[in-house]
């Protein structure tokens, strides 16, 4: 059986790397401030560390955001660069932060530049609290272990933005662009999947006229990444999706990667689009 799988090049680019930090660093100032007065002033804990999680997040999508203009596919190198953004948004956060809860009092800048002074700070901090929770003020042990899960929480963010940006994004080599995959709006019958699979895997294109619209959930749904630019690189993804209720009645779509990153002629690829076409006319013809 033949190797149809795209895999990336992993070539380092460090004006990626560089473009990622550079944009992390811009970002994560006015988002701790954000987060800094948000998780000050809201009196929820739980709410603060959605908050805290969501500022994260989007400091770690501006380090993303930068690599990709960047070009660069070394996991390596992404994940060492992650993990130095990481601990630079952990520490700028802790910075602002305690800014802000001193009311200004505290020197930014000098915290900024002096780590061990900011450590001493928070010390401090764990050893008084500053909020309550059930009632009772938060501090010593408790406090210190509920520092150091956010701290790792922060860290994951990250790892987690590295793990997704760089294993879901295809990279075409020829015309040096990232490709974006789009899912196809139709849902195939899951009755002929094992057909559909093996002839993916033999590099085959008569899966495609095994395709057929399903009457109900589970179902069979289809991604495919094609650059535009040379209409050379088409990637498929198979993904099964079932339609679910929890015990409250909330309904639901759970899915799961069947195949991934399979890589398809043009030809193949035409005729797949050629085959939704029909289907999706079989579909209007019987409404």
């Amino acid at each position: 059986m033949q190797d149809n799988t795209y895999r990336s090049t992993g070539s380092f680019h460090p004006g990626g790397v560089a473009l990622g930090l550079a944009l992390a660093i811009v970002a994560m100032f006015p988002v701790s401030f954000i987060y800094a007065y948000a998780v000050r002033y809201i009196p929820f804990v739980y709410i603060n560390f959605l908050i805290s999680f969501g500022a994260v997040f989007a400091v770690a999508g501006a380090y993303t955001f930068g690599e990709s203009l960047g070009r660069n596919r070394s996991r390596a190198a992404s994940l060492i660069a992650m993990l130095l953004a990481g601990a630079l948004t952990l520490f700028v956060f802790w910075v602002t932060f305690l800014y802000v809860l001193s009311e200004g009092k505290l020197e930014y800048l000098k915290m900024l530049t002096d780590p061990g002074y900011v450590v001493d700070l928070i010390k401090e901090l764990v050893k008084v609290g500053w909020f309550t929770l059930k009632r009772s003020q938060v501090k010593g042990t408790a406090y210190g272990v509920m520092l150091a899960v956010e701290a790792v929480a922060y860290i994951g963010i990250f790892v987690f933005a590295w793990w997704t940006f760089l294993k879901e994004r295809v990279f075409c080599e020829k015309c040096q662009k990232w490709v974006a995959r789009e899912r196809v709006a139709m849902y195939f019958d899951l009755a002929p999947l094992e057909g559909i699979a093996s002839a993916l895997a033999a590099g085959s294109d008569a899966w495609v006229d095994q395709l057929r619209l399903a009457d109900a959930t589970p179902s069979l749904q289809i991604e495919l990444a094609s650059c535009p630019g040379c209409h050379e690189l088409h990637v498929v993804d198979l993904i099964h999706t079932q339609d679910v209720v929890d015990k409250d009645g909330n309904p639901s779509t759970e899915e799961k990667v069947l195949m991934s990153n399979i890589l398809i002629h043009g030809a193949t690829a035409a005729r797949f689009q050629q085959r939704v076409d029909q289907l999706r006319a079989e579909f209007a013809a019987r409404a």
